[in-house]
């Protein structure tokens, strides 16, 4: 028989703080199948029923419990119960809350493995006749281990949460999107698990401004994320050094010729941005790929450049594949706890172009005009904030940068 990883002293660990604090369950997602042995997920099953049913836990409750399932004595009795639940003898509370969280994301890990060599197993047979779909497997073993069920708050602790922001005592985490009045209407910013679309005609500086919302949380030290799908990743990296600078980029023979005294600034900004946890990807074109990239980095912001060339393999109709991509990046952003940002083009008629589908699965919806009065940032959809609410900017295309 295959040894499999089991961490059985975790598994235990956990269990008995699971029968000390009913506050866990409430706030934590765990499943049965975190557990390895039967004994485990039996004895994890009755104190879940008896959290779920009274929110109360204990030894003696769980112990009630699997008497009236009659899986008591196979188990070995109150005396082997209890040992499983007195591993660790801990008092209700923060120190306790915190230290089975950290059990569960090592039985998370544990149980990746296990999952992985269930799939290689699944898979043998067609590896070895070269007939198994190695993307989809590698895909399945880079997210095994993922946790993909995050930790809840219980709504006594969202309460306290929005109290201690009120009262000035605690900050809420924003992502800047790179423009001082935008951020301002969406109250600081992007916030975790959101999608923002940028719109724009084509050459209308959507590149621009996911440039520029790079940037700025680079700045304040957020991982970032960037997916480059029209544009080679050297493109973007100039961009942003530009951006930094603020000094266009010029040909060889120009900076030979007379901007020389300028390279300096060029340079310094390019090793700023070599300091940075920036990750620009130019050879990722379709959805699950993307993700699959995400879940595999886990930054705090992903940009995707653009949806429209975003692939979707396997759907053909057009208005479904965006629709469907854009639901998947607000996905992402919910599942992975980041923000994401992604642009969108315009049709002919000022509207986004080939699904509205983009617009209803964006918390916020910003679109670039450019009149014959000048460009001006047109907040669309705002979750937190005015609708409609417009600001002019200058556009300079040169260094990358809507300037207000």
């Amino acid at each position: 028989m295959k040894k499999v990883p089991i961490a059985a002293k975790t598994e235990a660990s956990a269990l008995s703080l699971l029968a000390t604090d009913p506050e866990i369950l409430s706030t934590q997602t765990w499943d049965a199948s975190l557990f390895a042995t039967m004994t485990h997920q039996k004895v994890f099953n009755a104190i879940k029923h008896t959290h779920d049913k009274t929110g109360c836990v204990s030894p003696i409750t769980a112990i009630v419990q699997l008497d009236a399932t009659g899986d008591l004595q196979t188990l070995g009795g109150d005396d082997a119960i209890y040992d499983i639940l007195r591993t660790i003898t801990l008092a209700p509370g923060k120190v306790c809350q915190d230290m089975a969280n950290d059990y569960r994301k090592h039985l998370i890990k544990v149980k990746g493995y296990r999952d992985t060599l269930n799939a290689f197993d699944q898979a043998e047979p067609d590896i070895r006749t070269g007939k198994a779909d190695l993307k989809a497997l590698g895909e399945l073993i880079s997210m095994a281990g993922d946790d993909k069920t995050p930790v809840t708050t219980s709504t006594k602790q969202r309460i306290i949460q929005i109290v201690d922001q009120m009262e000035g005592k605690v900050v809420k985490e924003c992502f800047p999107t790179g423009l001082v009045y935008l951020d301002r209407t969406m109250k600081g910013g992007m916030h975790h698990g959101e999608l923002l679309t940028v719109a724009s005609e084509t050459g209308g500086g959507k590149s621009i401004m996911l440039v520029q919302a790079a940037v700025a949380n680079l700045a304040v030290e957020k991982s970032v994320l960037f997916f480059s799908l029209e544009m080679d990743a050297n493109d973007i990296l100039e961009r942003m050094a530009c951006h930094l600078a603020g000094i266009p980029l010029r040909t060889k023979e120009e900076y030979k010729e007379q901007y020389s005294r300028e390279l300096p600034s060029i340079f310094g900004a390019l090793e700023t941005i070599q300091k940075y946890p920036l990750t620009v990807v130019d050879d990722i074109t379709d959805i699950d790929g993307i993700i699959a990239e995400c879940n595999r980095i886990k930054p705090d912001v992903v940009i995707v450049d653009y949806i429209q060339i975003v692939e979707n393999i396997g759907n053909d109709n057009r208005e479904q594949a965006i629709s469907e991509t854009t639901r998947k990046l607000k996905n992402l952003a919910s599942r992975n706890r980041c923000v994401v940002f992604t642009a969108s083009q315009l049709n002919d008629d000022g509207q986004l172009r080939e699904s509205r589908a983009i617009g209803q699965h964006s918390n916020s919806v910003v679109f670039i005009t450019h009149e014959k009065s000048g460009t001006k940032i047109v907040v669309k959809k705002n979750r937190r904030g005015p609708k409609n609410y417009a600001f002019s900017v200058q556009m300079n295309g040169e260094i990358s940068k809507f300037i207000e």
